[in-house]
């Protein structure tokens, strides 16, 4: 199965840069069945976490070092929530949109999130100590 949009573009654009590994996290099949999702780009590696949509965002967030968003939606925002609040992660969002406006309007994310409009910006805050 191949998934297209910008999931696909950038899992291209961190492998054709150097990136030396892409885990996809899914939650059950039968889930991304139910809403119509596909695979992306081939993995490296494929984690099956047998459970909905929500319990894999915490597993993907938690396994993760960083996060960068580029937009989302309240999927999104909830990771991004897990990620400062649970586990203390670094996480950049590029700001436009929605999601962006929510982060603003939430004062724990608004001191803790990295926004920014230049996304070498952001790579460059995650990547710093």
């Amino acid at each position: 199965m191949e998934g297209e949009g910008v999931s696909e573009i950038i899992v291209k654009s961190y492998k054709a840069n150097g990136g030396k590994k892409y885990i996809c996290y899914i939650p059950s099949k039968k889930q991304m069945e139910m809403v119509g999702e596909n695979i992306g780009p081939k993995p490296d590696e494929l984690i099956e976490t047998n459970v909905d949509y929500p319990e894999r965002n915490i597993i993907m967030v938690r396994e993760c070092d960083s996060v960068i968003a580029l937009n989302g939606g309240i999927g999104t925002l909830t990771e991004i929530i897990h990620a400062i609040k649970d586990y203390s992660k670094k996480v950049s969002v590029i700001d436009l949109g929605e999601l962006s406006s929510w982060i603003k309007s939430i004062p724990e994310l608004r001191k803790k999130v990295f926004l920014t409009l230049n996304i070498n910006k952001a790579i460059e805050y995650i990547i710093s100590k």
